[in-house]
């Protein structure tokens, strides 16, 4: 059997299911509230994001390195779902110092 093959799509895929799966859809009535346009939002309470950036920084940091926790960051920004934001910053927040102008560009794409 083939190994599946580790992307930063697939990993932005796997935080994704788990923000879905996981979120409070009562918390989410809740969140809307913070903003003037409609939002859409799984109900995650931050200290829980951070806890599972965390986790994902973590590993990726280890096994990947500082470029392909950016490519899922990347990823990540490109989400529709408030949570997908969020973690991509908690994913780099750590990191600020060792981006360049290169991957800043790639954000602001």
């Amino acid at each position: 059997m083939a190994e599946r093959q580790i992307t930063s799509a697939s990993v932005a895929a796997e935080i994704r299911g788990i923000l879905k799966r996981e979120g409070s859809a009562e918390h989410s009535k809740g969140v809307q509230g913070f903003f003037k346009e409609e939002i859409k939002s799984h109900g995650w309470y931050t200290a829980d994001l951070r806890r599972l950036a965390l986790r994902f920084r973590r590993s990726i940091g280890e096994e990947r390195g500082l470029e392909f926790l950016t490519q899922v960051a990347d990823r990540l920004f490109g989400g529709r779902i408030l949570e997908d934001k969020i973690v991509a910053v908690f994913l780099l927040e750590k990191s600020t110092a060792s981006l360049d102008e290169q991957h800043f560009a790639l954000f602001e794409s």
